[in-house]
Order: structure tokens, then C-alpha cells, then sequence
């Protein structure tokens, strides 16, 4: 059974046809409509120039791909990039709390260092962990280096 707004938006459509006020004649609009679904059945669509074998293999290797990305995360051969970055986050967590203790302990080694010299410690450090700071992802740099080993 078709609603009567399907029907509405068929006629606009101009899948079917109306005679006037609430008047639609049978034999014509009901091969009307079979022949719309069985176009959109068939896939023949004048309107669009789609190649749905086409899209279908594509769609298909999508499919093909996704779970094979899905099998190597399961085999541990692939992360997921939120687990990467967290990991990266943690690692340096950690080694940026390791880089702010060494001028304490080397101060506690060597008692005779200055002021000044710890603060050129501090200064190398800071240097240090802004660099690493300023990092970022060069996928064009990563793929040269990959072809060029």
C-alpha cells in the first residue's frame, strides 16, 4: 500500500499522473509505477550516470580493505592513531619530568657548581624539550625517508 504522500511526491515526481482533484487513473499509473521500480530495481536511471558494477567492486575492495586494516590491528601490526598519541603523550610526560629533575641532581653531585651554571643547564634543557615541542608530522618527509632506505 502506497501512502497518499507517496503518491503526492510521485506525481511531482512525475511518476504518476492525476486527472484532477483526487482522480488518478489506474491501468496507466500502476504500469507507471512498476516501471519505476523496476528501473530502480535494474539501476537504469537516466538522471544519474552512475556504473554500479563500478561502485559495487569499489565498495567492495573498501569492505576488502577495512577488515584487513581491522585483522592487522588484531594481529598487533597496526594502532590506531588515539593510541599512539596517547602513548607519545605519556612518553613525553615522563621524559619531560626526568629533563626538569637534572639540574637538582647534578647540582646535589657537584655542590661547586654557580648559580649561573645550573641556569645554563636549565637553559640547554628548555631548548631541548621546545625543540622536541615543535615537532610535527611530515607524511611527504616520512615517505621520502621510507623510499630512500
Amino acid at each position: 500500500m502506497i501512502s497518499p504522500r507517496r503518491v503526492q511526491q510521485l506525481v511531482k515526481e512525475g511518476v504518476l499522473t492525476k486527472e484532477g482533484r483526487g482522480r488518478y487513473p489506474l491501468v496507466p499509473n500502476v504500469q507507471a509505477y512498476i516501471k519505476y521500480w523496476q528501473e530502480r530495481a535494474s539501476g537504469s536511471n537516466d538522471d544519474a550516470d552512475i556504473d554500479y558494477h563500478v561502485e559495487r567492486a569499489r565498495l567492495t575492495k573498501s569492505q576488502a580493505d577495512g577488515q584487513e586494516m581491522k585483522n592487522a590491528v588484531m594481529r598487533r601490526e597496526l594502532a590506531p592513531v588515539d593510541l599512539i598519541e596517547w602513548t607519545l603523550n605519556k612518553v613525553a610526560s615522563q621524559i619531560g619530568a626526568v629533563l626538569d629533575s637534572i639540574p637538582q641532581k647534578v647540582k646535589r653531585r657537584v655542590p661547586s657548581l654557580t648559580a649561573a651554571q645550573i641556569d645554563f643547564i636549565k637553559r640547554e634543557i628548555v631548548t631541548c624539550q621546545n625543540s622536541a615541542a615543535k615537532i610535527t608530522v611530515d607524511l611527504d618527509e616520512y615517505e621520502d625517508q621510507l623510499d630512500a632506505d
